[in-house]
């Protein structure tokens, strides 16, 4: 018809779907997961259930890597006194050998 294209309202629910699942984080492959990745008998409560839980363990993985960076910052801001970043590389070589970085001596 006059070169549109009509779509079922089904369409424009699945792309409500993608697009929520967008915006709260979920890769294309979660996604594609979400859609075709439970038998066809799955609720879709069921569905958001097991992909939110396996997001929400991810976050609070991000989130524990965030805080450690934040307290890395806050230290590295109030401790930091070097004249020059040579001296600034020595005492964070010093401070992190045998558990960050293993350089020879």
């Amino acid at each position: 018809m006059s070169g549109q294209r009509r779509y079922d309202s089904t369409v424009l629910y699945r792309l409500a779907i993608v697009q929520r699942a967008r915006q709260l984080g979920f890769t294309l492959e979660e996604i594609r997961q979400l859609f075709f990745g439970f038998r066809n008998v799955t609720r879709a409560s069921e569905r958001w259930q097991e992909l939110s839980q396996r997001k929400l363990a991810e976050l609070d993985i991000l989130m524990d890597g965030i805080r450690t960076v934040r307290r890395l910052l806050k230290k590295m801001t109030q401790d930091c006194r070097c004249e020059t970043l040579d001296q600034c590389g020595k005492g964070i070589f010093r401070n992190t050998r045998g558990s960050v970085i293993n350089l020879p001596d």
